[in-house]
């Protein structure tokens, strides 16, 4: 009785599914606002000034879809109150997107505007962008891959991972790893509370880098000839590096040519000394190696 009783519950609850599917003739660089409190968002670009938006949602949900000049919104709405509305949209590649999804996996791909998205319990991902990017996750990992522009990216609890980005970049998290692959940048920032951080690319002539965590370690990756001032600080952390000569006065090298140190606060050069570079851990391993070493 009760497997019948159950079937049958959800053979009503599949019956009740809908799909919307529309068309919206847009400019190229459409800005598209989508507010959807749960159900996944994914959005992918194409080369029409058309923006689709394909949803599955129950009978009591829809979307309210608004064009204002140059901006479109969609709204998640639901006799309910909330809705789960599962939502893909095609953008025109130029759109910029703001995004608002608490309960829900973004998905961004393709485009080349200014990006900004906030998730509360989900992850959030973006491939391109050009511009502004801010990306924000409480409970959630957020990734970036060829970005370019400011990039500012945030989240609680949850990993962050950047590759294949140009610009100013801005990252923090709380309990959670930060990966900082490829990236080409004069002015970095990364920051977190109990996690690792991980670098591996150039430092630029001239450029600010930053990066702290206070429980984890540091595994940073430079090339070779970098031209950096080295701030390292620590209160129980262990340093160690393999460029041994530019250490020579701090270090004292050992048989297996790599230089390990152990103290609060010091400082050296590589090459001109011309880019800043901060290294901070209160309790972790500080490591400072060639590229292509890590």
């Amino acid at each position: 009785m009760t497997a019948t009783i159950l079937a049958a519950a959800f053979g009503a609850l599949v019956a009740v599914q809908q799909q919307t599917d529309t068309l919206i003739a847009v400019q190229p660089d459409v800005r598209v606002v989508i507010n959807n409190v749960a159900g996944d968002i994914t959005v992918r670009a194409w080369d029409q000034n058309q923006v689709r938006v394909v949803a599955e949602h129950g009978s009591r949900s829809h979307l309210e879809i608004d064009a204002d000049g140059n901006e479109l919104s969609i709204q998640a709405a639901s006799e309910m109150g909330v809705g789960i509305i599962d939502m893909e949209l095609t953008v025109p590649a130029g759109a910029s997107l703001e995004i608002q999804a608490p309960f829900a996996d973004i998905s961004i791909a393709g485009t080349h505007g200014s990006v900004s998205a906030q998730a509360v319990e989900g992850d959030v991902s973006l491939e391109g962008g050009d511009g502004v990017i801010e990306l924000q996750a409480v409970e959630g990992d957020v990734s970036v891959t060829g970005a370019s522009g400011n990039v500012e990216v945030q989240s609680v609890d949850g990993d962050v991972s950047l590759a294949d980005v140009s610009g100013d970049v801005q990252v923090q998290t709380v309990d959670g790893d930060i990966i900082l692959l490829r990236i080409v940048s004069t002015n970095v920032e990364a920051a977190t509370v109990d996690g690792d951080i991980e670098w591996d690319g150039d430092i630029e002539d001239g450029g600010s880098y930053s990066f702290v965590t206070h429980d984890g370690d540091l595994n940073i990756a430079v090339q070779q000839g970098a031209n950096a001032q080295i701030f390292v600080a620590s209160y129980d952390a262990d340093f160690s590096t393999d460029f041994p000569d530019a250490l020579r006065e701090l270090e004292e090298t050992e048989a297996g040519g790599a230089a390990k140190r152990r103290g609060r606060r010091f400082s050296f050069e590589l090459g001109t000394g011309s880019a800043r570079v901060e290294l901070e851990s209160f309790d972790g391993t500080i490591d400072l190696r060639r590229r292509g070493s890590l």
